[in-house]
């Protein structure tokens, strides 16, 4: 189980992966495997504890993690921020990542494997990087907010991402 994603928060949605029974458990596992990370690299290594720890069912109760975890948008300083919300920021990174790994083909009909009799190879880079550039501009916002508000949240260390120039 995840710590704010599960396999089947892919099923429906603007970021989508489609699951057979098979590629069902290998996304469970890369969720368990690479999930924590990106919390730790969002809020450093200790924020990101106390995060974890304030979880209920996935779920944030603390007035302060609930501020940074649902979405939003603020004006700080000169510049306007907006957050699709950090389960769609670790949704985006998992798409990305995990959808780069696979030796298959994702599809809205399935996960497919090419054959180069009958098929053409496909640069799937483009969507990719669009989901990633929104996840960037999602933590961002996250981490800006953050830093705006230091004395609420003192034990942020997180590590800023940067967005692929791959458009």
């Amino acid at each position: 189980m995840g710590i704010l994603v599960i396999s089947s928060d892919f099923e429906n949605g603007r970021i989508r992966i489609s699951q057979t029974s098979e590629s069902k458990e290998d996304l469970d596992n890369f969720i368990l495997a690479y999930e924590d990370m990106y919390i730790n690299h969002l809020l450093g290594v200790t924020m990101a504890s106390d995060f974890i720890n304030d979880l209920v069912n996935r779920v944030p109760q603390s007035e302060k993690y609930l501020e940074i975890y649902n979405p939003f948008t603020k004006e700080i300083g000169d510049h306007m921020f907006t957050s699709l919300g950090m389960k769609e920021m670790i949704k985006g990174f998992i798409y990305v990542d995990f959808i780069a790994m696979q030796p298959i083909q994702n599809t809205p009909l399935g996960n497919v494997k090419n054959i180069a009799e009958v098929s053409e190879g496909i640069d799937n880079r483009i969507p990719s990087a669009v989901v990633h550039n929104q996840s960037v501009k999602t933590s961002d916002a996250i981490q800006y907010y953050i830093e705006d508000n230091s004395d609420t949240y003192p034990d942020f260390d997180g590590i800023h991402k940067e967005m692929t120039g791959i458009l």
